[in-house]
């Protein structure tokens, strides 16, 4: 009985996973995110308040097609951020070494 909640969220992450690149594309990330936020919670609240299978089963696909594109989009907002992160570290750091001298 439980194994078509899995394979709903796993079919879903796959799915959602292709085509998660076209929606980052078109839309901004932080859109796509936002809406990945909304389709978890509202996924969560099918599974844990519904009445039936197939009700609950979708609110795992709902579920799996929100997580399946946070990860990629945080490790590629983290990428772009490194040089930032960088020059950040820099402005800090460089006083304090000036002072130590």
């Amino acid at each position: 009985m439980y194994e078509w909640d899995t394979l709903a969220s796993m079919g879903a992450m796959t799915f959602g996973r292709f085509i998660a690149d076209r929606f980052v594309n078109r839309y901004q990330a932080s859109v796509v995110l936002r809406f990945c936020g909304i389709l978890i919670t509202s996924g969560l609240l099918l599974a844990t308040i519904a009445p039936g299978l197939i009700i609950s089963t979708f609110g795992f696909l709902l579920i799996g097609l929100g997580v399946s594109s946070i990860v990629s989009i945080c490790y590629s907002a983290a990428g772009r951020l490194k040089q930032c992160l960088q020059v950040l570290l820099l402005q800090q750091f460089l006083p304090s070494v000036s002072l130590v001298l």
